[in-house]
């Protein structure tokens, strides 16, 4: 009832999270390019990292495609007719059909979209670092997280020396 009477404003849009990276993140483990045993997390985290830090761009600077303009045509028409129907006060007042349409027209290019996946590989170096570097990058760490026991041991020891000279400097 409110609505009809115009005296609450509309709700927001949802507030969506960031999801390319985790989109992202599934398709290369769907084409079997993410190293095995890379969670997820990591992945998305690694993508992020290398489209924001490394590439200096924004998860929005992603190649893209987008719903044809006859569909958008088809898909605000119906929108409008929806709002129309459901809150006719509403739509006819100040905060109705012109900002849906603007709304709309913003949107078209962003929410309508989704990463073109045909282009990602061909840009950026985006294939070579799921082939190449992100394989490297991950057999590091598994190198570096599987040392030698020894290698602990010898670490550990070193520690509990330094520990000691420390404990007798202090006396």
């Amino acid at each position: 009832q409110k609505w009809k009477n115009n005296d609450i404003e509309p709700p927001n849009s949802n507030p969506r999270g960031v999801t390319v990276y985790d989109e992202i993140a599934l398709e290369a483990h769907f084409l079997k390019l993410l190293p095995d045993g890379m969670s997820r997390d990591d992945a998305r985290d690694v993508i992020q990292h290398r489209q924001e830090e490394v590439l200096n761009l924004t998860h929005v600077d992603f190649p893209k495609t987008c719903i044809d303009d006859e569909v958008m045509g088809l898909v605000l028409e119906l929108s409008l007719e929806a709002e129309r129907t459901m809150v006719p006060e509403f739509f006819d007042s100040a905060r109705g059909e012109t900002v849906l349409r603007s709304k709309f027209e913003t949107d078209k290019n962003t929410v309508f979209c989704a990463v073109d996946y045909d282009e990602l590989w061909k840009q950026n170096g985006w294939l070579d670092f799921f082939q190449n570097e992100l394989i490297l990058m991950n057999d590091t760490a598994y190198a570096f997280a599987k040392m030698d026991e020894e290698v602990w041991e010898e670490i550990d020891e070193a520690e509990e020396d330094l520990k000691r000279h420390r404990y007798h400097l202090r006396r």
